[in-house]
């Protein structure tokens, strides 16, 4: 098995009122390889689009980014509260940069983005669909 360097998120948590949270696992192998997994979920009214990125360097501060985007809906929304991901892939430079110390250094960061206007559509679209059902009882 190649040397490895693992990263978390631990908790991540959004400030604001926004409802929506996850977590991240970030490894990376002396081989080049590296697998990405985590969690999202959402659990208030409005959907967001999610994203997580790790930023990993080796001794003299060459980076690397991973990153992983989707989306997770609220009640307001169809579709599902939560998003789950995994994914391996293989980044030739992790290999060359190993020896030089790369994963000794890491930084991530979340970030999630709300459409209003996509959130207000859905709502007329709800009144509108209401308001049709409420007809055909009059």
């Amino acid at each position: 098995m190649p040397d490895r360097k693992d990263f978390d998120t631990g908790p991540i948590v959004f400030g604001d009122g926004i409802a929506a949270g996850g977590n991240a696992h970030l490894s990376v192998f002396s081989d080049g390889t590296y697998s990405m997994t985590g969690h999202f979920h959402a659990s208030g009214l409005p959907s967001y689009d999610v994203s997580v990125a790790f930023i990993v360097a080796d001794d003299e501060g060459r980076p690397i980014s991973f990153g992983h985007t989707g989306r997770v809906h609220g009640t307001l929304e169809p579709g599902s509260r939560d998003h789950d991901f995994a994914g391996t892939e293989n980044d030739p430079m992790i290999q060359q940069l190993w020896p030089t110390g790369f994963g000794d250094q890491g930084e991530w960061k979340a970030n999630v983005n709300i459409n209003i206007q996509e959130m207000i559509d859905a709502a007329k679209n709800d009144v509108s669909d209401a308001a049709l059902v409420a007809s055909l009882f009059v």
